[in-house]
């Protein structure tokens, strides 16, 4: 374009250039039919085409602009189902068929790309259908100054970082919310329906709904429900569906005509798809149901299942309740306290509380249930509430409406926790809890030994040598009677006293002239026994005598003994003969019968001056012995 006068022919009119102007003056350029296409004008789109007109010098008519010819009509008109943008040039529009070799050119105008073959807007923009143009997303960086628009609702603003550096980003107007299509929505819940108001989130199938106050809510309100999470609207379980509509809520699909929950789950109160108590869950995806108070609780070594979310709560077989005497919140809507018991407003805690005037034996018991106390009337309609203590006190109402022990005959009530224990040596059930100390055992409730506790002699339950002790246990004690002393956290036998056998076998047994008061106290297989004088003496007696090192009463030359151990009877004393001294039980006769003999020389060796010898240098010895015992009974004073 150049500077023309009006009244002379200074444009180019062989490229269709007029001076258009006023005053004489003008610049050379298309009119407003044509525009400049490689250095020439056009006519654009929809224009009239004819011949040069007589006063020109161009003897070629004027070329429709690319894409569009002249036709019969004397109209330039696209090619196929190209349209004229807003510059008459021939191009594609939005979502048509392109490519990029120039045939099919999408409008550039519109900020439109060949995508794929289609035209579409390029990433970070959008296509509006009221701006029939491609606009930039929310919170999508801008220029102010550029012909590219801002998403509706929002305007291209400075953003400034820490440094007071910033840049420009299409912002959403003040209340509004960008969608996942990343434009500027009214979100859910605010008011909706002014004049230029923003639409609801349509994407997250959200409308605008209400009589006097219109707000944007769920399609279908009553079969849909908003999640913060995502900011859009789910069908509930159950709830009808179809295909490409509203989704159903997580874990759930559409199956002929109905959002159903997925295998193992089940739809709660509020229509979602949750676990039921007691199953396998994910703690990093937890599907227990919050309405029943569930979280997912890690086991021991064993995965983790849906528990009550409370160590103070207990599951009821439908919710999850609040033990007797835990903490509370009284306002409503808010977790319930067990059956027969109300979350105190003063001290916020699950009391126990009977709805009958004048009852008040309604209790907690351990585990946190609201129970009938011990010896206390119970069954009486409009008189008492609740039952006896049965599932951890073992307790019932017996005829005469009171609350006693299951087995009254066979247990016993301990006030300290407030159970009812199998006694020792009553009869019991795997059901039945034994006394401290005891287990049952046999149908018989009887010393515990899963914790090292056996009956003695006394009938009392006693620890095992080797077992562990602790002074705190009233059962991980050492018995004194059983001549224990805990000694480093273990049982072990007192002085003067040996372990004989092992495990539960075990006991304590006295050495030679160690206190006893029956035989059993003593070292039977050392053939020790109590005399007379409560001492462990040698059974023998006369016949034996009692060696320190072997911790062992020894029968003599010529005292009485057992041929065989195999065949002592199991409360008879073993007598046995010395071998160190070379003895050996023998049978008095060839004919003798039984299990009795006596201490006699081993075979190769020799009775001499009642010392058993074997051989002529043994002899010498025993005869330097019997001298030197000779000169001794000498040389004593008289």
């Amino acid at each position: 374009m150049h500077d023309c006068d009006l009244d002379s022919r200074d444009c180019n009119e062989y490229a269709y250039e007029k001076c258009i102007g006023s005053g004489g003056r003008g610049i050379c350029k298309c009119d407003e039919n044509s525009i400049y296409v490689n250095g020439r004008c056009v006519l654009k789109a929809d224009e009239p085409c004819t011949s040069p007109p007589a006063d020109t010098w161009s003897l070629v008519p004027q070329e429709c602009s690319p894409l569009s010819k002249c036709t019969k009509a004397g109209t330039c008109k696209c090619e196929g189902y190209l349209e004229p943008n807003k510059n008459g040039l021939c191009k594609v529009m939005h979502n048509g068929n392109c490519d990029l070799t120039g045939n099919l050119p999408c409008d550039d105008g519109r900020f439109l790309n060949c995508i794929n073959s289609k035209c579409s807007c390029g990433s970070g923009a959008l296509y509006e259908e009221a701006e029939d143009s491609c606009v930039l997303e929310a919170n999508r960086q801008c220029d102010p100054l550029g012909a590219q628009k801002c998403t509706k609702y929002s305007s291209c603003e400075l953003v400034r970082e820490g440094n007071g550096a910033g840049n420009y980003f299409c912002i959403c107007r003040t209340g509004l919310i960008e969608n996942s299509k990343k434009e500027c929505v009214i979100p859910y819940g605010d008011e909706c329906g002014g004049n230029g108001d923003a639409l609801c989130n349509e994407d997250a199938h959200q409308v605008c709904s209400g009589t006097t106050i219109k707000r944007c809510t769920c399609k279908n309100p009553d079969h849909s429900l908003y999640d913060p999470q995502t900011k859009s609207c789910y069908l509930l379980a159950t709830a009808p569906c179809e295909p490409g509509e509203m989704p159903c809520v997580a874990n759930a699909e559409c199956w002929r005509g109905n959002c159903f929950c997925k295998d193992g789950l089940r739809h709660n109160s509020e229509g979602k798809c949750v676990l039921n108590h007691g199953m396998q869950c994910n703690e990093d995806n937890s599907l227990c149901d919050p309405t029943t108070f569930l979280a997912c609780i890690p086991n021991n070594g064993s995965g983790s299942t849906c528990q009550c979310a409370s160590k103070d709560a207990v599951f009821d077989g439908t919710t999850c309740r609040l033990k007797a005497n835990s903490p509370c919140d009284p306002l409503p809507g808010k977790q319930q306290c067990v059956d027969l018991a109300q979350c105190d407003q003063l001290n916020e805690t699950c009391q126990c509380k009977s709805s009958i005037s004048g009852d008040s034996n309604l209790i907690a018991n351990k585990v946190g249930e609201c129970v009938r106390r011990y010896n206390s009337r119970c069954n009486i309609p409009g008189e008492t509430e609740g039952d006896c203590d049965r599932d951890f006190g073992f307790q019932t109402c017996d005829q005469t409406n009171t609350c006693v022990c299951l087995e009254p005959e066979n247990m016993a009530y301990n006030s300290t926790d407030g159970r009812c224990y199998g006694l020792k040596n009553k009869p019991c059930t795997e059901n039945t809890l034994c006394e401290a100390g005891l287990a049952c055992v046999g149908d018989t409730c009887s010393c515990d030994s899963r914790i090292g506790l056996v009956e003695d002699e006394n009938g009392d339950c006693v620890r095992v040598p080797g077992s562990s002790c602790s002074d705190s246990d009233p059962f991980g004690k050492c018995s004194e009677k059983a001549y224990m002393s805990c000694v480093q956290n273990v049982c072990r036998c007192k002085d003067g006293y040996i372990q004989t056998g092992q495990g539960l076998d075990a006991k304590c047994v006295g050495n030679y002239n160690s206190p006893c008061s029956t035989n059993a106290n003593c070292n039977f297989n050392g053939s020790l026994v109590c005399n007379t004088n409560d001492k462990c003496d040698c059974a023998g007696l006369g016949d034996q005598e009692y060696d320190r090192q072997t911790q062992h009463c020894w029968t003599m030359l010529y005292g009485r003994c057992h041929i065989s151990r195999n065949f002592i009877g199991e409360d008879e004393v073993p007598l046995d003969c010395n071998e160190e001294l070379n003895l050996a039980c023998k049978r008095v006769s060839e004919n003798d019968g039984g299990n009795y003999g006596v201490c006699r020389c081993a075979d190769k060796y020799s009775e001499i001056y009642g010392i058993c010898t074997g051989g002529s240098a043994s002899f010498t010895g025993v005869a330097l012995i019997v001298l030197l015992m000779s000169v001794f009974v000498v040389m004593r004073p008289i």
